[in-house]
């Protein structure tokens, strides 16, 4: 393999290349040059940056590096004239790791300045002077880039390219002869596939541009419907779809849109304009609103309301030699969408009839309409309106019949207040109770306990106020220190046996709860 210098760089100027091919031949030029483990093409025109084109030296190197501190990257670098090596700020601190090269690519269009960007990742290098042979370079590739952008006639397409416009000499040749077999053409088909397809192909033939298309509203969307010299259209395709996609952004606006010669583009719409410029060889590019009524002869002067006309369609004109200007190229194109969108209204108007496809299906199908035939159909149109005739006037009885279940007016769901276990079942299936009949008996073994302990302390609490009592007022039993302690000693028993007998009553209640009775 060749290593490549910069004659072979410059010889890509020389070579029939397109935008894409270039770029691509360039930037593998500019890895192999510097040494680079890989390298990217960034377009840094719009926000936000996308990547036209990239190439890989074979070694597997990876940065670690924010999506923040990259686009912060990108964008101070878009800003500067030279080439230039920058630290990424994440793995600064790291020795001996790759370094960034951008290698800026300015140019003019339409008085707009536009930028692309040539990142190489290089492998640091101690040594000052084999940099600073590095950054030359940069700075020589992109002086390359630059030329090939600034020249036209090195290039046979290109987005970026600042071409001459088109002279009014380039008009094509359009005679009487010509227009009448256009105008037969566009309209010798109501089939709105058939339309669509005679739309592209003989608007290219009438105007002598490189690519006609015609997108229709199907389902609320807009598809690309016929292009022209192309029996089918390949939706796989990254340029059909671009195409398509830039056609639905631009329909959306209801608005004509010409490329260059387009002024205050929106984003959505610029973003998707580039993307396909760069995989195609288009320098001119027009798209044609076509509406649902046909506003010159729809439109009520006196009128103030605004009538809604939504767009069903549009054409979109390509041409890949010359540029073309608004001022000499409007009225054609005005003629062709004019008459254009006449034949795709007609269309669609006719393909939107109810029960279109039935009535199709009829029209053509020789059995029914052959004249042996007309006896039997006109025989089956009468049995279908007696029968018609009958279901509708007949009267007959109609009875229903259906499996149901009766359920109670009032009803109440009964269940146990507390957890227990069932000891008894009073009642049976189907047997009339009163309120307050107890239907389940269930026992606990926790509450029977809990009432057993507190009877038992109960007992002893009255038992010893009972013995201190006694105590109290005998006399001969101790001095007056002890009964005193006597008395204080009963008054606490006391209030300890009736917060005894609250907790029996307590228990008492729940197992009164422990009882299932009915509530109705």
């Amino acid at each position: 393999m060749i290593k490549p210098n910069f004659s072979n760089v410059r010889q890509l100027l020389q070579d029939n290349l397109n935008h894409r091919e270039f770029c691509q031949r360039l930037l593998e030029c500019a890895v192999q040059l510097t040494g680079a483990h890989a390298g990217l093409l960034w377009s840094c025109s719009n926000q936000p940056y996308y990547i036209i084109c990239e190439h890989s030296s074979g070694k597997g190197t990876r940065i670690p590096i924010s999506q923040e501190n990259h686009t912060g990257m990108l964008l101070h670098m878009s800003q500067q004239d030279k080439s230039a090596f920058l630290q990424n700020s994440d793995t600064q601190q790291i020795p001996d790791f790759p370094l960034i090269l951008l290698c800026p690519i300015h140019r003019q269009e339409n008085g707009a300045t536009k930028t692309e960007l040539i990142e190489l990742i290089i492998q640091p290098n101690g040594n000052p002077k084999k940099q600073n042979e590095l950054l030359e370079k940069a700075n020589s590739i992109s002086q390359i880039a630059a030329e090939y952008f600034r020249d036209p006639a090195d290039q046979s397409a290109s987005q970026v390219t600042d071409l001459q416009p088109a002279s009014p000499n380039n008009l094509p040749a359009i005679t009487f002869e010509k227009t009448g077999e256009y105008l037969n053409a566009l309209h010798s088909s109501i089939d709105r596939k058939l339309a669509s397809a005679n739309i592209a192909n003989e608007t290219r033939r009438f105007i002598d541009c490189d690519r006609v298309s015609v997108v229709c509203k199907s389902h609320n969307e807009f598809q690309l419907f016929s292009i022209s010299g192309q029996a089918s259209i390949n939706r796989r395709s990254n340029s059909t779809t671009l195409l398509e996609k830039l056609a639905k952004s631009v329909l959306k606006t209801e608005k004509s849109f010409w490329y260059p010669d387009q002024s205050d583009i929106p984003p959505q719409i610029s973003s998707l304009l580039d993307e396909y410029l760069t995989i195609s060889s288009t320098r001119s590019l027009v798209i044609e609103p076509i509406f649902k009524n046909n506003v010159s002869i729809h439109e009520d002067p006196e009128s103030n309301e605004n009538v809604r006309n939504p767009v069903i369609g549009g054409i979109i004109y390509e041409h890949c030699r010359e540029q073309w200007t608004r001022k000499t190229f409007q009225p054609v194109l005005d003629f062709t969408t004019l008459h254009s969108g006449n034949a795709l209204r007609n269309a669609t108007q006719h393909q939107g009839l109810f029960l279109y496809p039935v009535w199709k299906t009829l029209g053509q199908s020789k059995v029914l309409t052959a004249p042996r035939m007309l006896p039997k159909l006109l025989l089956g149109a009468a049995a279908a309106l007696l029968l018609c005739c009958f279901l509708t006037f007949w009267r007959t009885d109609f009875y229903v019949s259906a499996d149901g279940v009766i359920v109670p007016e009032n009803t109440r769901k009964v269940f146990a207040q507390l957890d227990g276990v069932v000891t008894k079942i009073n009642v049976r299936h189907g047997e009339k109770v009163d309120a307050s009949t107890e239907l389940i008996a269930m026992d606990s073994e926790d509450f029977r306990l809990k009432k057993q302990e507190t009877l038992g302390r109960l007992a002893s609490l009255k038992e010893r106020v009972a013995s201190m009592k006694n105590l109290r007022f005998d006399r001969n039993s101790g001095d007056n220190d002890q009964r005193s302690q006597a008395r204080e000693n009963v008054n606490s028993l006391i209030a300890q046996a009736e917060s005894t007998e609250k907790q029996l009553k307590i228990i008492e209640s729940m197992e009164e709860k422990m009882r299932v009775v009915s509530p109705i």
